[in-house]
């Protein structure tokens, strides 16, 4: 049997820490993911149970209207920010903005927390913040 050269050990070695290094990535990825949707699928429940549904004024056709157009003015290429105040001047509680969280759900692996927070710039955030304040609405993004 011959022997292997010392090019080929070493190319055969680097090739086996290449493919180690590969499986490692990909399962800390998935491991990742996972943690991801945990985190996401806690923020939905949580949305859930602080729902007083004594104070909802929307209807759930409503609800997946607004979250389909938030979904519209977010995805993709620019934002439409006229379109996301809108979505959230319906509102007229804290219950149907927690609604409104909890029907978005996650998106693309994202909740629409963290959709405002990549589209919209921090004096975004702030007026949409202002606009569910005026309303008495009492809750921030």
């Amino acid at each position: 049997m011959k022997k292997l050269s010392l090019e080929i050990k070493i190319a055969l070695i680097v090739l086996a820490v290449i493919v180690v290094g590969v499986i490692i990535y990909f399962c800390y990825s998935s491991v990742s993911k996972l943690n991801d949707v945990r985190s996401s699928n806690d923020i939905i429940d949580k949305a859930n149970k602080e729902i007083d549904a004594s104070q909802l004024s929307l209807t759930t056709v409503q609800l997946n209207t607004i979250c389909e157009k938030l979904y519209k003015a977010m995805n993709g290429l620019g934002t439409d920010i006229d379109a996301v105040y809108d979505s959230f001047s319906i509102a007229n509680s804290r219950s149907d903005v927690l609604a409104i969280i909890a029907t978005f759900g996650v998106r693309d692996g994202e909740t629409l927390q963290e959709w405002l927070s990549g589209d919209l710039a921090q004096d975004e955030i702030l007026h949409l913040n202002s606009l569910l304040a005026a309303k008495n609405i009492n809750y921030q993004f």
